[in-house]
């Protein structure tokens, strides 16, 4: 049975040891590796962040997904950062990234807020909420810029596990749905932002990527950045439509 975050007195997590697995796709991954993403991000012009400060001092609570570009929902008066291109969704389907189900509720908990290890948030954080669910990014292009490389830090809570770091699994997928890349990031710290991925697209897309951390666990993002090396003609938002609408009619039923 899941276990809902917002009750987080009563709960821990995935503990799974090691490495990061190799990227053996077209997209780069910096696990870890902050110098190494800056350095192969030279002269790629930043999109936008999206650190979920607009939320401010807001208490702890749910949010109905697709958060969207520009679009108000629960504590974020301007959904994502417009700049970004970013939609955030919960995928049912877990470790599953390729096939997208609609998902529960997101969380949120402001800077403050404390972790089942007793672990203090250090910034305002955004997870999913239950632990059969993964944080599932979108990727579209901002007007004449395309997200060709993304830094964020990966987000670990425990939930109904016994240790205080774990493994988020990340997949990324490219514009034809196509895995462009899978990697993981190694003990990432309950509640704290002390671990980073970088991942670059060239060749490939960034459209999509999967935060799973397990059937005990839920995962989230931070110090989301978006980059785009050089600008080109197309739509705004165009490829949020298909998975953000899948999460409309789910909450028309």
């Amino acid at each position: 049975m899941s276990t809902i975050r917002s009750a987080r007195a009563a709960l821990a997590i995935l503990a799974v040891a090691g490495g990061s697995a190799p990227a053996t796709a077209a997209v780069q991954f910096f696990v870890n590796d902050p110098a190494g993403f800056t350095t192969a991000t030279a002269g790629y012009p930043l999109m936008g962040v999206e650190d979920w400060s607009s939320a401010g001092a807001a208490s702890q609570t749910l949010v109905e997904p697709p958060i969207l570009p520009g679009q108000a929902n629960g504590p974020f008066p301007q959904g994502t950062n417009a700049a970004t291109g970013l939609a955030v969704i919960s995928n049912a389907n877990g470790a599953n990234g390729a096939v997208l189900l609609p998902g529960d509720d997101l969380f949120f908990a402001p800077a403050g807020f404390l972790g089942v290890s007793g672990n203090v948030q250090p910034s305002n954080q955004l997870s999913v909420n239950f632990n059969d669910n993964a944080f599932h990014l979108l990727l579209s292009d901002v007007g004449a810029n395309v997200p060709a490389a993304i830094s964020f830090t990966p987000i670990f809570y425990r939930t109904n596990g016994a240790a205080n770091s774990g493994t988020v699994a990340v997949t990324v997928y490219d514009g034809a749905n196509a895995l462009a890349g899978s990697t993981s990031v190694p003990n990432v710290v309950d509640a704290l932002e002390t671990s980073f991925l970088g991942v670059v697209g060239a060749p490939a897309e960034i459209r999509r990527i999967n935060l799973w951390a397990g059937g005990t666990a839920v995962a989230g993002a931070d110090s989301i950045r978006v980059y785009a090396p050089e600008p080109r003609a197309g739509g705004t938002f165009a490829l949020l439509g298909t998975a953000a609408l899948a999460w409309r009619r789910r909450a028309l039923r």
